[in-house]
Formats: structure tokens, C-alpha cells, sequence
């Protein structure tokens, strides 16, 4: 009795040290990716569609412990707070810096993020983890220091946010970035992860790839109502990116996407418009994938094909920063 509870004593001290804590979560991080990946990555897929209509008491403590950031990468994160905007600063050591604004002014790029979240949900750190390794692989495969300023939004963010030089997003967030974009935004180049180009669609893969996503038709509803104001046109513009009428004032653009989701009919749709008009559009397109697979391990088959896709989305990114210097 007296072993066991000098071994859990020492395990409490151990756990609730600065060190402790970050092991332990790494420990729990490695031992959920297992997990997660020991699983046909299409029952995963499943879970995640149906689990929150299921169980909507648990999924979100669920998903909490497959995704939550390890307090190595809470080290790269500094609160930003701007006119009418928030969020934070994402680079090495952030948290220990005093002047971000400085240290961007210094920096070789500068990235906007606008997560995803069907504009209802997420928040600015929920892809960190995608967000440290996209700085970490320009840095260290390409000599190129910068920093992201991932971005709270709400419904009319579009409006006032411009950035400097480059701009990321997935979902819902890509379809702000696609109409700031249109509005003649100046970045040297913009990736859309899975963007939402179409609301309120008629195209068919929404229901013929309802078992290989895990967004779903009635979802995407949801969503929209939120979103769009009442009395307003969701197929206007302003709202739907695949209704723009020109694209001459878009920088080079990376859009990615799977086989595998909802938005796919939408998405080659909308790239095929914007390269009539001579946008300068590249494509990811990954057999099978769900939807933005690449910006959480959880939505991938593998953590290498995770790590492998987005050391490519970043080889596009530097490539792009390169260009402008």
C-alpha cells in the first residue's frame, strides 16, 4: 500500500510540473493519434458525422482530447487584439515575446489564417498544430522566418480585415478569403483549405458523398442560416465566391480538396471559372480524402500522409514568398 502511494504521489508531483504536463499531453497526443489511426480511416470519417448527433453530451470532450494543442505548441502562441478584431500570434517562442508587432515588422512573411467552422464554430487555435508545422517546414526547408496571425472572426470580418503577405484558410474561412480577394486584397499569394464556394447548393456530390464526408447536407443547413442574413441572396457575390464576375485582382492561389467531400462538384466548379478568367489557381486533390483532411491528423488516414501533404501546402507557400522578394 505504502509503494502505491509513494508511486502515485510521485506521479501527481510529476504530472503537475511545468514538464510533467507537457509529457503527459504528448503521451496522450501519441497514444490518441495510435488510436485514431489503428481505425479504417472511413469508420473514422463515419464517427465523425454521426457521433455529434449521437451523443452530442460527449463528442465535444471527445473530439477536445483528439485535438487539443500540446503546451509545447501553447509556447508559439501570443494574444492579438486589433480595432473590432482578436486573436493570436503564432510563431516560435511567442508567448515569451513583449512587441509581436516589432518582431512581425522584421519578419520574411507574415500569414493570415481564417479557420474554418461552417462560421457558427471553431476558433483561432483549433489547427495549431497544422499551424506550427506549416512555420517549421518554410523555415527549416527554405530559410524563410515569418509568423501567422490566426484570426477570431464574426460574420462581417470580410469587411474589415486586409492582410499582408499571404492569406490561409479552410471551410467557411475560405470563402471570407475568396471575397476579400475579389475586393482586391494585396497578399502575395492565398491557400483555401476545402474552401465553401457555393452556399445554399444544388450540386450533387452534397448527396451522392454523404457516407464519405463527415459534414453532411443538413449541416451545412444549419450553417447557413446562421450565416446568411435574412432577406439577403446566398447565391449574391457577397456571399458565394463561385458568383464573382471577375477574378483579375486574385493573386496566385492554392486550393485543396478530396475526392471524398461534399464541396468537391462546387470546388472544380469555381476553379475552373477563376482560370477562364486568368487566375493563376494550383490544385491539391487527394484521392479519397474528406473534407480539409490536411489541417487536422484526425480527418487524415496517416499522420505521415498528414505531414507529407502539408510540407507540400508549404513548399507552395514559400515558394510564393520567394517570388515577391
Amino acid at each position: 500500500m505504502f509503494t502505491l502511494v509513494l508511486i502515485l504521489s510521485v506521479l501527481t508531483g510529476f504530472l503537475f510540473s511545468r514538464s510533467g504536463r507537457a509529457k503527459g499531453a504528448w503521451y496522450l497526443r501519441a497514444t490518441t493519434d495510435f488510436l485514431v489511426f489503428s481505425v479504417p480511416y472511413q469508420r473514422v470519417i463515419t464517427a465523425q458525422r454521426t457521433l455529434p448527433s449521437q451523443l452530442p453530451w460527449l463528442y465535444p470532450y471527445l473530439h477536445w482530447i483528439l485535438t487539443f494543442p500540446l503546451p509545447t505548441h501553447l509556447e508559439w502562441t501570443h494574444k492579438a487584439r486589433g480595432d473590432g478584431w482578436q486573436g493570436y500570434w503564432v510563431g516560435p517562442n511567442a508567448a515569451a515575446v513583449n512587441d509581436m508587432e516589432t518582431l512581425a515588422a522584421s519578419a520574411d512573411f507574415v500569414i493570415l489564417d481564417m479557420h474554418g467552422g461552417g462560421f457558427t464554430a471553431g476558433n483561432a487555435l483549433m489547427y495549431l498544430r497544422t499551424l506550427v508545422q506549416w512555420i517549421a517546414d518554410i523555415e527549416n526547408g527554405y530559410g524563410l522566418r515569418g509568423l501567422i496571425l490566426s484570426v477570431e472572426y464574426g460574420r462581417l470580418v470580410f469587411n474589415a480585415l486586409i492582410t499582408g503577405d499571404g492569406t490561409e484558410t479552410s471551410h467557411a474561412g475560405g470563402c471570407l478569403v475568396l471575397n476579400l480577394l475579389a475586393k482586391g486584397c494585396e497578399c502575395a499569394a492565398a491557400v483555401t483549405i476545402s474552401p465553401w464556394t457555393r452556399l445554399r447548393s444544388d450540386a450533387s456530390t452534397i448527396h451522392t458523398l454523404k457516407d464519405k464526408d463527415w459534414i453532411s447536407a443538413s449541416g451545412l443547413k444549419v450553417c447557413e442560416d446562421a450565416y446568411v442574413p435574412e432577406g439577403v441572396d446566398a447565391h449574391s457575390s457577397e456571399i458565394s465566391p463561385f458568383y464573382q464576375t471577375s477574378f483579375k485582382n486574385y493573386p496566385p492561389l492554392l486550393v485543396t480538396y478530396g475526392t471524398g467531400e461534399l464541396f468537391i462538384e462546387d470546388i472544380q466548379a469555381f476553379v475552373n471559372k477563376a482560370r477562364k478568367d486568368q487566375a493563376t489557381v494550383d490544385v491539391l486533390l487527394r484521392e479519397n480524402m474528406a473534407h480539409k483532411w490536411s489541417m487536422q491528423p484526425l480527418y487524415c488516414p496517416s499522420l505521415q500522409a498528414w505531414k507529407s501533404d502539408n510540407a507540400a501546402i508549404a513548399q507552395w507557400m514559400a515558394s510564393h514568398l520567394r517570388a515577391k522578394e
